[in-house]
């Protein structure tokens, strides 16, 4: 290889058995090499300040590899810019997807955290710019202006953290236009864990312009800005439903701001936090509430009363007056600070 890792085969396959393996493509002159596929099976992989473009499969296929990739553009690829497709565990930083269909990071049955990255312009079936069904974790990077039928960022549908990210213009032709939260199946209730995050103009064609989190998961959301996004039917801003045990109830905490999020047909619709059965919803909802994030409820059960929010702050009642119902003609909601709690408690009930 040489100095230059200029590379210009159509596909390229690296076959590496030996656990101790390793290949390297680096650019040690400063001037950036050029892969169009890479095919990786065992050992260690390394990139370094690569461009990794216009491949008819993935740029970069990879299992049972321990991944190291820094400085790295993955531009244009056709069928997902990274598929990892077993134990490809590693890191990310520092590193662009720009433009890559299919998915730009497809992350399958492996552990990846991705740092410091720009996601944009990707699309794809299920989360524009990334799929995972495994341990994911997205730290301080921007995704924009990615497209999908589900997520418009991210599709996810086991444990997913997202910390200090930009998640802004992205699309879902369903549900999730920033971020879309499926169910795995088998009774499992799996976290979603997005903290000191921006999601901002959104948008869904059905539910959740910046987040959608299906009632078997367990959403948890800290110092978190939802402002400016759309969606067609509910939860402009975010939709979440009670969790199907007590444990996956969904969690709002920190300085929150829930502001300006609109249905396409100009309704004020910052979220939507449902009910799918007939037990009660509680959703959990601590301190610094921004005075403006007003959360809607609704609710489909038959039950004459539903428990829906219990609130857990210094500032309660204030709080609590930023809870609503959509369809006062069907509902009112009571507040109250029962003697055996410190928590205040907001109750749905049917008029």
């Amino acid at each position: 290889m040489n100095g230059h890792s200029i590379i210009h085969s159509e596909r390229q396959k690296f076959d590496i058995k030996s656990d101790n393996a390793t290949l390297s493509v680096i650019d040690s002159t400063g001037k950036r090499g050029t892969i169009n596929g890479l095919l990786v099976s065992g050992g260690k992989l390394n990139l370094d300040n690569i461009t990794v473009k216009d491949s008819t499969d993935a740029g970069l296929r990879a299992d049972h590899v321990d991944l190291k990739i820094k400085n790295t553009d993955f531009l244009n690829n056709a069928n997902s810019a990274i598929v990892t497709e077993m134990n490809a565990d590693g890191t990310i930083d520092h590193s662009t997807f720009r433009d890559n269909k299919n998915t730009a990071l497809f992350n399958k049955d492996s552990r990846v955290t991705v740092n410091n990255s720009v996601f944009e312009n990707n699309s794809g079936q299920n989360g524009g710019a990334i799929y995972t069904d495994c341990v994911m974790k997205i730290n301080n990077c921007t995704i924009k202006s990615n497209s999908a039928a589900k997520g418009g960022a991210i599709f996810g549908d086991y444990t997913t953290e997202v910390n200090n990210c930009t998640i802004t213009d992205n699309k879902a032709t369903s549900n999730g236009g920033g971020i879309c939260f499926g169910y795995r199946g088998g009774g499992m209730c799996v976290p979603l864990t997005v903290t000191n995050t921006k999601l901002n103009r959104n948008s869904a064609g059905c539910d959740g312009g910046a987040i959608w989190c299906d009632s078997m998961n367990y959403l948890t959301l800290e110092n978190v800005e939802i402002t400016d996004n759309t969606a067609v039917n509910n939860g402009a801003g975010l939709y979440a439903q009670k969790g199907d045990t007590s444990a996956c109830d969904p969690i709002i905490s920190g300085k929150m701001a829930i502001i300006n999020n609109k249905l396409t047909n100009g309704t004020a619709s910052n979220a939507f936090l449902g009910e799918n059965t007939t037990s009660k919803c509680i959703f959990r909802i601590f301190d610094n509430i921004d005075p403006s994030s007003r959360i809607g409820i609704t609710s489909n059960t038959s039950d004459n009363k539903l428990d829906v929010v219990r609130i857990t702050t210094k500032n309660a009642y204030n709080n609590t007056a930023n809870v609503f119902s959509y369809d006062t003609s069907k509902y009112r909601i009571n507040r109250y600070n029962p003697w055996y709690s410190e928590c205040f408690y907001v109750e749905i009930v049917k008029n």
